[in-house]
């Protein structure tokens, strides 16, 4: 039996060096005439109208009793298929077919003749890469890819030097496979393009404000004295203790509870928070997880804006954050421990008048805290980016907010040299007069209308935001040249566009040489930066996006909180930066025997903590029945729908995310399964029945082992013997421990 090492690329860091230098350097070019043969070969051989004979004898013989327009079972018709290979669903049937066979599913239950399987599975595999040669030497082998919506929002802000959120000005990525950067799911629409119109604006109006704005200070510390609630009306806010000179905000249920009305920010902007805490009658542990949020914090506008969660202890503590609030939001402080004995209420606000009953409620005292906002002061990096060399002076005419105004004794000129510099760091390659003077005289033009050089640069600067050239990769069919290489490969890893040394090796032409692109990867990957390939690529991957979709029912799983949400994705992004970082064997994906854990999480594994704070490499034993991304508590949430487990989704989510087989859609005259919450009937018992279809036993036989191998743990990712019901005794609903877990299956 061949082991798994042998399956797959022995480290995470070669494989994301194998798809960089393999798919960046080679693939990217002419991979048909490359590896199959000559393009004139493929050119000559189209492939539209009527299949080869071997194909259609082969259908005819073997697969058109179950798939013809009568039956169209698995709502496959090959009465109706042609051999249409230009266009895309006709090519991915032909494909279907072609795997099936090849891999003995199709036509199930029968011996076919070997030789006349052979003879098949060559003739259409040969006409499906004669068909794929001829696509990539007309058109390339991608369609032109976009920016993302994090993408531009990065390189937006590192080209007018800001820090100021974009995306939410802008419309949802549709997602092709679970990623956003499939080109085929990337159109633009007029609604999209008035999107980034808006987004270009938000960020030119913040680039010019720390340039020629008046930037008014904001920097505050709130001692316990301005936190503390009047007492009169306590109004949710943490109750002051003159004696310990803080506030404190105790565990409760009440919605919007901490909130703290002093800090309240008058203009949205990027702030700096720090705090001093300490726990208050902290559990055994020691430790009271509590959470930071901003918002409204009331009824009318209830959104909450998660920004860290942090542990106070028995000694004081100082947590910094940095985050961005919007206008008249405040903080909110308040423990997140759904484990921790809740504090009596009334009418909304916490009963402290019994001194007793507090010793044995836990809370979080806060000292002080400090707020400053970032994004306001004069940027000499901004101005750099903005008007490079030119001077601003103080006008003695406050127009629209604004105390300065750049000076210029040649406007023109000085409009079409920034235009032009301007124009060849968003495109991320060198450009010529001629390919920027469209946006050059339209910033002229806007600055002989308004008489205001300010007006016609910022003019000129949207137009480029917004342009194609911009948006997209620009590239052209064949093999990319070192600037689109190195755009590429900065988008790949760090999610923006390539910093100067890039830049400079394209210049050289160099990139392309697969030692120096090796390099450049690992140069690449062990920056700081690279944090974002982590992040957005395990997300998407796993699916993980999805893990704020379902909210696990209150009742069947008390212990869910806002701490252990945010902990189990702090997890799996630690996991997979330990495996690039360390360059581990990628087998770890499947099986492992550490983890990335804080207290909080560790609690929820029944794992020891080994003490300390913060999220820490831990070893695992097995009897933790950890090990692996598969057996983490977000990949578990995201693969259940907050009440109950299917093995059909987790098995899916094996199949398609670690194993690599894609699954089709089910026939759409098969009903769902759907599990019994009452635990009448299991999972297991419906699945036998469904297997018993023989449109479904081909897929499931596939789908369901890995999918009962899963079902030892719950929908947070808790281990499990029994399933989890309620029950109603004496009119009150209750968690009762249901039928038995059974785990076991054949693959």
């Amino acid at each position: 039996m061949m082991k798994l090492e042998a399956l797959l690329p022995p480290t995470l860091r070669q494989s994301v060096l194998l798809i960089a230098v393999f798919g960046l350097l080679t693939a990217w070019g002419n991979p048909a005439s490359e590896f199959l043969g000559s393009a004139e070969f493929f050119a000559s051989r189209a492939c539209a109208g009527e299949p080869p004979v071997e194909v259609a004898d082969f259908i005819q013989e073997n697969c058109v009793a179950c798939h013809d327009s009568g039956t169209t079972e698995g709502d496959l018709d090959l009465d109706a298929l042609v051999m249409d290979l230009e266009n895309p669903d006709n090519f991915h049937s032909w494909e279907r077919i072609y795997d099936r066979v090849r891999t003995g599913e199709m036509p199930p239950e029968e011996q076919l003749d070997e030789p006349e399987k052979k003879s098949f599975v060559l003739a259409l595999g040969k006409t499906l890469l004669d068909a794929d040669a001829k696509h990539t030497i007309e058109l390339g082998r991608v369609a032109s890819r976009r920016l993302t919506r994090a993408q531009y929002e990065r390189n937006v802000c590192e080209l007018l030097q800001i820090d100021v959120p974009l995306q939410e000005h802008l419309p949802a990525e549709s997602l092709d496979d679970g990623f956003d950067t499939v080109s085929s799911s990337q159109q633009i629409s007029d609604h999209s393009m008035l999107a980034y119109l808006k987004s270009a604006d938000v960020a030119l109006d913040a680039a010019f404000d720390r340039v020629l704005g008046d930037c008014p200070s904001h920097n505050v510390r709130l001692d316990w004295t301005k936190l503390r609630r009047n007492e009169n009306r306590t109004n949710r806010e943490p109750e002051g203790r003159p004696k310990h000179e803080d506030v404190v905000a105790w565990s409760s249920r009440i919605a919007f509870y901490g909130r703290m009305r002093n800090t309240a920010v008058a203009e949205a902007g990027r702030y700096r928070i720090r705090l001093r805490v300490q726990a208050v009658n902290p559990p055994e542990d020691g430790t009271v997880w509590c959470g930071l949020e901003t918002g409204f914090g009331n009824n009318r506008e209830s959104a909450l804006y998660w920004i860290g969660g942090f542990e106070a202890t028995k000694e004081p503590t100082e947590y910094e954050f940095v985050h961005w609030i919007k206008e008249g939001h405040q903080l909110l402080v308040s423990p997140r421990d759904s484990a921790l004995p809740r504090a009596r209420q009334e009418g909304g606000n916490i009963i402290t008048s019994n001194k007793k009953e507090m010793k044995n409620i836990s809370g979080v005292a806060i000292k002080w805290i400090e707020m400053e906002r970032l994004d306001n002061v004069f940027n000499e990096k901004s101005k750099q980016a903005l008007i490079g060399e030119l001077n601003v002076k103080d006008s003695s005419k406050k127009s629209g907010g604004h105390r300065r105004v750049i000076v210029s004794k040649t406007p023109v000129s000085d409009l079409r040299k920034l235009t032009h510099q301007f124009a060849q760091r968003a495109f991320r390659h060198p450009v010529t007069a001629d390919e920027v003077k469209m946006y050059s005289d339209f910033a002229v033009r806007r600055f002989r209308e308004a008489k205001s050089f300010q007006v016609g640069l910022r003019a000129g600067y949207r137009a480029i935001l917004c342009s194609p050239r911009f948006l997209y990769f620009e590239e052209t069919p064949g093999e990319l040249d070192d600037y689109a290489l190195a755009n590429r490969l900065s988008h790949f890893l760090w999610g923006k566009g390539p910093d100067d040394r890039l830049l400079r090796l394209a210049a050289e032409v160099t990139l392309g040489d697969t030692a120096v692109l090796g390099q450049q990867v690992e140069r690449l990957l062990k920056d700081g930066q690279s944090e974002v390939f982590v992040k957005e690529f395990t997300e998407q991957w796993l699916k993980l996006y999805e893990i704020n979709e379902t909210n696990p029912d209150s009742k069947l799983y008390p212990e869910y909180d806002d701490t252990l949400h945010n902990s189990l994705l702090q997890e799996t992004h630690a996991f997979v930066a330990e495996l690039v970082d360390k360059n581990l064997p990628i087998t770890n994906v499947v099986d492992s025997d550490f983890t990335f854990l804080n207290q909080r999480l560790a609690r929820h594994y029944d794992i020891q903590w080994p003490g300390g704070t913060g999220m820490k490499r831990v070893k695992l034993k097995k009897s933790d029945r950890r090990g692996g991304i598969v057996t983490h508590g977000s990949v578990l949430k995201v693969t259940a729908n907050g009440t109950t487990t299917s093995p059909i989704l987790r098995g899916v989510w094996m199949l398609e995310q670690i194993i690599g087989l894609h699954v089709p859609p089910p026939p759409s005259n098969v009903p769902a399964v759907e599990p019994d919450i009452r635990g009448a009937t299991s999972i297991r018992t419906q699945l036998a029945k469904h297997r018993s279809l023989d449109s479904c036993a081909s897929c499931h036989v596939k789908i369901d082992p890995p999918g009962f191998a899963l079902e030892s743990y719950d929908v947070i990712g808790g281990y499990r013997t029994h399933y989890r019901t309620l029950v109603s005794v004496k009119g009150k609903t209750k968690r009762s421990e249901g039928k038995r877990v059974d785990p076991s299956s054949t693959f």
